[in-house]
């Protein structure tokens, strides 16, 4: 990772790491079971960073929110009524994490478990849903094709990750902000829902 850019160095000093660190990392890991450890595994900031430094480097094209709800629609039917704004909040949340890896849709809502980041990514995503968004566990599973309890135990490691790790956890506060600021662009869902219409 030595002479990475500008831009990605300075994405290592705000959350406190260098390159150096990003070395010893491996980023593509089994999530299999020759890798029982790796299923424990949540939201290791360590390799949250890897990822995110390799497909800075592989990016291809981005994907607009759209495809990203596209994607969660083809994991789940599109709830009506209130049920929405929770499906709206996890789209929307989903959208702004994978921007901040650079996840592809089927990454992000998609049953592929073959990779401990991308586990750690969809977990935060989970996490935040319930805790900033107040969805339940029941909707936060349907979306991420997960079951609630699953959903629970994630949400439980993050926030324990969290309060030993200050590096995960200003990384946290930055994902919080920019699902904010999408929300309130989203009109609290029903942006969204307007997408979905032109889509389908």
């Amino acid at each position: 990772m030595t002479g990475a850019p500008d831009s990605i160095q300075l994405t290592f000093d705000a959350i406190g790491f260098g390159p150096e660190v990003v070395d010893g990392v491996h980023v593509i890991r089994p999530f299999g079971k020759s890798n029982k450890k790796a299923r424990t595994c949540t939201a290791d900031p360590f390799g949250l960073l890897a990822l995110r430094a390799q497909r800075q480097m592989e990016l291809r094209r981005t994907y607009g929110l759209g495809e990203y709800a596209s994607a969660a629609l083809e994991v789940v039917p599109m709830p009506e009524g209130k049920a929405f704004r929770h499906f709206a909040y996890c789209v929307i949340a989903g959208y702004a994490v994978a921007n901040r890896y650079f996840l592809k849709p089927s990454e992000m809502f998609g049953a592929g478990r073959d990779q401990v980041e991308l586990s750690g990514a969809r977990h935060i995503v989970q996490n935040l849903a319930i805790e900033i968004g107040g969805c339940p566990t029941t909707m936060v599973g349907r979306v991420f094709g997960r079951h609630h309890a699953t959903v629970g135990h994630a949400v439980q490691s993050v926030n324990s990750l969290r309060l030993m790790s200050p590096s995960l956890e200003a990384e946290m506060d930055n994902l919080e902000r920019a699902i904010l600021d999408w929300w309130a662009v989203a009109e609290d869902g029903e942006g969204l829902r307007r997408r979905i219409a032109v889509i389908a």
